[in-house]
């Protein structure tokens, strides 16, 4: 019951249809909030409270916002170019430019612009949609100048090297075979493949196999050339900034920058359709997976938010009419929603599941059924209320970051030519009516205009064939009652008041123990009308044995699938409306429950909060719902090869350990795990002296320790603790794993044990890991950049209140897996054998220290580390020592922990992929 909205998670999957320019890309930045349109531009000159919009005499766009909160910038320059702006010979061009941008310029060769960023403490990145392409970077605010020379260096001086280009296109294949093994990147793909015939959305952004290998460097700067002037760009600026500095560094680094005039061809527009579309698609996977298309205008259109209000109603949340029919009533799908796709040209209304093949028919009428009932007014004023209270609260999530921020500014300025447009689509908001949403339906939701698709398994065929398709598009179109709609005198919804911070200033975080040993953390932060909190106790797979191997996990689905005074469906219906999120965790080493509201509904959030932490009940029907859902997920699993061999690799290293076990548990395990043993797990693992609950946010300090000191503080203590598992038997020598798949890649792992948090060397092996990951660090640049062998590749170190694991991971061709295997471990045996150059270690430093201000910007993300730090023993106030621990490495230590901790004589190898024959 997380608060991240349906509309962002299937933006993700339909994002699949795209590409992310670098391996730790976010696929939730892909596309950004609301449409991609090309509008009006922004008025020169125009300025708020805390933005700034003014352009220079070169057309560029420049936004700058102060957001003084956290010592973090974001900057991005958003290009007015994307997929759809390419022929069909170009397709996945305009992805290109967003891996060449960064690899090199006149001043700066290949991975120095990452090592300069990431050396600055920032993250690099970019991201390209159909309709812009957006370049971005955060950083310690300290380095803004830099980073804004950063950006206008690639932006006007990349040099599109030949051999590197050869090498980039390389990753790019990788990337695109990475998307093959994607069901989510299937099934979106053939629906905008069948249901568009001319427009380019037919077409996925990161192009064909065809055309990326078709790709040569004239046509590469001739795109270059027709797109990437300012009169094209938006610079967008927000942070701890000065905005008066950050307009003299513009104007100093772009000011002279020529604008050129632009050759944009008109798009081909697709007629409306005139009947029902479907198709069909096979992969290796275990999961059916269905997706319903009808055409909708664009982001621009004022049904866009009608569509948004309804596409929440129908499929987004818990609470949502799919969800709980398909999901939790009926259990036909594992997982549903919908989503209203709004793009700059004409866009799509979708309907997603994933489901048992078979079950596509009674999936299909359950959907039909609900958008049938939507048609034929059957909408309640609970759920409009619910929709609009979650919608507008997205804007006030997405102000807690200032990445978030420079996101949604780009897409306003950009899109709407208006950096307040957030007040424009509340207002919108507010006005929508059920009247609206019934014309909404029966406009866009026809038979005619559907279009159908399925990705179902190897060998099985889809139940849903075109006649099929065709007779239920019938029954849509028959379903309607005609009746009368009062367009207009239809009642409108009136905005509600805007909340109000609480007065004061922002606290130090503070601890409080109560006398049974529950500790409670604080700490007052006003910015944002939002709260956080969690409560982490001891337990998750350090818990746990073979026998009830995932009851954790399950423990923890439970814990708001009902409470002793509410439903699972009251419940979640009752979050959503206050357009909050609860939801429960489980992991290696924890167990808990973590929740985010509005501070205006402090006292009913923490409330309904507490009740699912004390009083779940553990109802039957839920029990044996929630474990057909998680033997479902533990069939599919299969489908996920990257996860699959980090799961081999603990499970290789830590044979007779917790470690070694699934998070997600087994089929024999969660077969015999009973109500009674849920009930009971918990009541061991809710100890008070070791329970501490976090809360961080716009909240007052005195009114959230007397509401959790009255709900907690007579919580008893139970006879069984939690008690650490027997160590690790270490390794006796290198361990080999192989699991054979039918997938398109090779996912390989290469592991050592580790060590605990409270290990004094995770600091060296923190920084370590960091020299060897991120874009500048050795893996990226010799494995990917040099020698083109993945698109994905990464360092990893996981610690945990036992000894955990050190390693590296790469996704690669499987005719490469043997390369692959060799360059991870050459370059983790480099580190033993020389120390890093003090440039490097110095570059790690900074990254490891601006990344950690960056990940701490947010409620949630204070109250977690604060709420881990103390259960594990380090401290509610771990986070203020890490600079200086961060700081007090040494290339000595870092060589001595390498020397220590990679031996290859203990080291664990496992791969995911092909069998040699099979390639």
């Amino acid at each position: 019951m997380t608060h991240t909205p349906l509309r962002y998670r299937l933006a993700a999957a339909l994002a699949a249809l795209g590409a992310a320019g670098c391996a730790d890309m976010n696929w939730n930045q892909f596309v950004p909030s609301f449409a991609d349109a090309t509008a009006p531009a922004p008025l020169a000159g125009s300025k708020s409270a805390d933005t700034t919009v003014y352009r220079l005499d070169n057309g560029l766009t420049v936004v700058i916002r102060e957001d003084h909160f956290a010592p973090v910038v974001a900057q991005q320059v958003w290009v007015r170019a994307g997929g759809a702006d390419e022929t069909d010979v170009e397709a996945g061009i305009a992805h290109v430019h967003e891996h060449m941008l960064f690899k090199g310029t006149a001043r700066r060769g290949v991975g120095e612009i990452a090592a300069s960023v990431e050396s600055s403490g920032g993250r690099i990145n970019a991201w390209t949609s159909w309709d812009h392409t957006v370049y971005h970077l955060v950083l310690a605010s300290r380095y803004a100048s830099e980073g804004l020379d950063i950006l206008a260096d690639a932006m006007r001086h990349s040099a599109f090297d030949p051999d590197e280009l050869a090498k980039e296109l390389g990753v790019v294949m990788e990337e695109y075979k990475r998307g093959e093994d994607s069901p989510d990147r299937q099934l979106f793909e053939l629906l905008f493949e069948t249901a568009f015939d001319h427009h380019p959305y037919r077409r996925p952004v990161i192009g064909t196999e065809e055309s990326i290998t078709g790709l040569t460097r004239e046509m590469i700067l001739d795109f270059y050339a027709r797109y990437y002037a300012p009169n094209n760009m938006t610079l967008v600026v927000v942070g701890d900034v000065d905005t008066e500095e950050v307009r003299a560094d513009v104007e100093r680094l772009f000011g002279d920058f020529a604008r050129r005039d632009l050759d944009r061809p008109e798009r081909p527009m697709d007629p409306p359709q005139q009947g029902p579309r479907s198709a069909t698609q096979n992969m290796e996977v275990r999961e059916a997976h269905l997706a319903l298309g009808f055409h909708i205008p664009d982001g621009n259109h004022p049904d866009a938010v009608v569509l948004d209000v309804l596409s929440h109603i129908v499929g987004d949340g818990e609470s949502s009419r799919l969800y709980r029919r398909l999901v939790v009533d009926e259990e036909l799908a594992t997982r549903a929603g919908a989503f209203a796709y709004t793009p700059p040209d004409p866009g799509l209304f979708l309907v997603t599941a994933a489901l048992e093949a078979g079950d596509e028919g009674g999936v299909l009428d359950a959907v039909l059924e609900e958008l049938a009932r939507v048609r034929n007014d059957e909408v309640t004023d609970e759920e409009l209320e619910r929709a609009v209270a979650n919608l507008e609260s997205e804007f006030i999530y997405r102000r807690q970051t200032v990445q978030g921020q420079a996101r949604e500014l780009g897409s306003f300025v950009v899109v709407h030519g208006d950096p307040d447009y957030d007040r424009t689509y509340t207002a919108a908001l507010a006005a929508v009516s059920k009247a609206d949403l019934i014309r909404a339906a029966r406009q866009y939701l026809t038979g005619d205009n559907m279009t159908l698709v399925t990705v179902m398994p190897s060998g099985v065929e889809s139940g849903l064939n075109q006649e099929t398709v065709r007779a239920v598009a019938k029954w849509l179109d028959g379903g309607e009652t005609p009746t009368a709609l009062a367009s207009a005198d239809a009642p409108k919804r009136r905005a509600a008041k805007p909340h109000t911070t609480l007065s004061g200033a922002d606290t130090e975080p503070e601890l409080i123990t109560l006398a049974n040993g529950v500790r409670i953390i604080v700490q007052e932060h006003h910015s944002v009308p939002l709260f956080s909190v969690r409560a982490a106790m001891l337990g998750g797979l350090l818990a746990e044995t073979p026998a009830n191997n995932g009851i954790s996990s399950f423990v923890a689905e439970m814990l708001t699938r009902g409470t002793e005074r509410r439903s699972r469906a009251e419940l979640t219906s009752r979050v959503e409306s206050l357009a909050g999120s609860l939801g429960g965790f489980s992991g290696r080493n924890s167990l808990g429950l973590a929740a985010g509201f509005l501070s205006r509904h402090f006292d009913e959030g923490l409330g309904l909060f507490l009740e699912a932490l004390l009083e779940p009940s553990f109802g039957e029907e839920d029990v044996e719902k929630t474990r057909r859902e998680i033997l479902v997920a533990i069939k599919n699993r299969e489908d996920q090869t990257g996860h699959r061999a980090f799961e081999l690799a603990y499970k290789t290293v830590f044979p007779d350990h917790p470690y070694g076990m699934t998070t997600l548990g087994e089929k024999a395990s969660i077969e015999a795990i009973t109500r009674e043993d849920l009930a009971a797990y918990y009541r061991n693992l809710l100890d008070p002296s070791t329970l501490v609950v976090s809360v961080v946010g716009d909240v007052d300090r005195d009114a959230v320790v007397a509401k959790l000191e009255a709900a907690l503080g007579s919580l008893g203590d139970d006879d069984e603790r939690f008690a650490m598992p027997p160590a690790a038997t270490p390794p006796d020598g290198p361990r080999m794993a192989h699991v054979d798949t039918d997938k398109h890649q090779s996912h390989i792992v290469v592991a050592y044990p580790g060590v605990s948090v409270r290990d004094d060397d995770r600091h060296a092996l923190s920084v370590l890991e960091t020299v060897l990951s991120r874009q500048g660090g050795r893996l990226f640049y010799q494995l990917r950049d040099v020698e083109g062998l993945a698109y994905a590749v990464t360092a990893f170190s996981a610690e945990g209140l036992a000894p955990g694991m050190f390693g590296a991971y790469i996704a690669t061709d499987p005719d490469n897996e043997e390369r692959a295997t060799d360059g991870l471990v050459r370059e983790i045996g480099k580190v033993r054998n020389a120390e890093v150059e003090p440039s490097e270690l110095e570059r790690a430093q900074r990254h490891l220290l601006g990344t950690h201000e960056i990940g701490l910007q947010t409620n949630s993300s204070l109250a977690e580390s604060m709420a881990f730090h103390e259960l594990y023993g380090l401290g509610y106030d771990e986070n203020d020592r890490f600079a200086g621990q961060i700081e007090s490495v040494t290339a000595a230590d870092i060589r001595r922990v390498a020397v220590e901790y990679l031996n290859p004589d203990i080291r664990t190898v496992a791969v995911v992929g092909p069998a040699e024959d099979d390639r």
